[in-house]
């Protein structure tokens, strides 16, 4: 029988794993290494996306020993997930310039 926590991981997984239609196992190593994409991703906020960052964050098999697959979009719904958690409406999200959204998730720390 499985215990509510590992019940709770695989939902966690599965919404994931939905949202941004990744294999399980990719969505496993994203939330297994979630700190360190999150950083890897976040640390070129406010610079141009090159197409150098764009393959290594947002394209399917980009994945390296430093860069997981897609890591850009998982960093991005941990953002909005966090904000909308915080109170914010996720409708006035989707109309916020990512900026801004930046802005106001750095506030929350």
């Amino acid at each position: 029988m499985r215990s509510r926590e590992d019940i709770a991981d695989m939902d966690v997984r599965e919404t994931i794993s939905a949202a941004l239609s990744l294999p399980q196992e990719i969505v496993r190593t994203l939330l297994d290494r979630s700190e360190d994409v999150h950083h890897s991703v976040t640390a070129h906020f406010g610079e141009p996306l090159s197409p150098e960052w764009m393959g290594a964050y947002f394209n399917m098999g980009s994945a390296d020993a430093e860069r997981v697959t897609l890591g850009g979009y998982f960093t991005g719904l941990q953002i909005i997930h966090r904000l909308v958690e915080s109170g914010l409406d996720f409708k006035a999200l989707t109309e916020m310039p990512g900026d801004k959204i930046w802005q106001v998730y750095q506030a929350l720390d």
